[in-house]
């Protein structure tokens, strides 16, 4: 008999001590991290206007009610993806801290390195590069703002990497267009290498694809400089 009590009061004290709103609490916010599980997959697979509420309902498990009250109507829920999406996708692969003394070209592959990292298709947050994939080249409008300053930042450190490599004002418009060039390799090389497998075999790694576009970049910096050198 001893051993049956020391069995069962623990458990009529751990309910007696129970907090009925810290569980309910808990309860809302599972809830809320399912619906956002479901959600993200979804709009990455079909879009903002493809995926519906009672879809992402059914794939999270809960009923219309759970996603009115934690997110209020399908934009906030959106938004509520695609923040995630970017922010998680930025501290996956954040920029280093340079210090003066290193070498344009190393900062260069490192930055294109970062790129290539944060659109890669890493299995569990693959759908978080497929969405914001998606609202760039289909936008919304939901976070206008985010989305800007998240192409905006490496742009701007990919410039001033390239101002070292290509200096002078002659060459600004070459900077800026060698640029865009990197940063679209670096946001659609896993998308072609998807789309025609037949013409590769295996896809390469993040780190083969980042070597690839820093040698071309590289070469074309080359070009440039000899060109101007010629033309002086």
């Amino acid at each position: 008999m001893p051993g049956f009590w020391q069995d069962i009061i623990p458990r009529f004290r751990s309910r007696e001590t129970r907090c009925p709103l810290s569980d309910s609490r808990m309860a809302n916010e599972e809830a809320r991290a399912r619906i956002l599980e479901a959600a993200g997959p979804m709009f990455a697979a079909k879009g903002y206007q493809g995926a519906t509420i009672r879809e992402i309902c059914e794939a999270a498990g809960v009923n219309l009610a759970a996603v009115n009250y934690h997110f209020r109507n399908k934009r906030t829920l959106y938004a509520a993806s695609l923040g995630f999406a970017l922010e998680s996708t930025a501290s996956r692969a954040p920029f280093p801290a340079w210090s003066p003394e290193e070498p344009a070209e190393v900062r260069l592959k490192e930055c294109v390195c970062k790129l290539v990292k944060r659109m890669a298709e890493l299995n569990d947050v693959a759908w978080q590069t497929r969405l914001i994939l998606g609202e760039c080249l289909v936008p919304t409008g939901i976070r206008r703002e985010e989305i800007a300053r998240f192409v905006q930042l490496p742009m701007d450190v990919l410039l001033s990497i390239l101002q070292d490599l290509l200096p002078g004002d002659s060459l600004q418009s070459k900077r800026l267009w060698l640029g865009y060039s990197i940063m679209s390799q670096c946001m659609f090389a896993r998308i072609a290498f998807a789309m025609l497998p037949q013409q590769h075999g295996d896809p390469p790694s993040s780190d083969e694809v980042a070597q690839y576009i820093t040698d071309l970049s590289l070469a074309a910096i080359s070009r440039f400089n000899q060109d101007r050198g010629h033309a002086s």
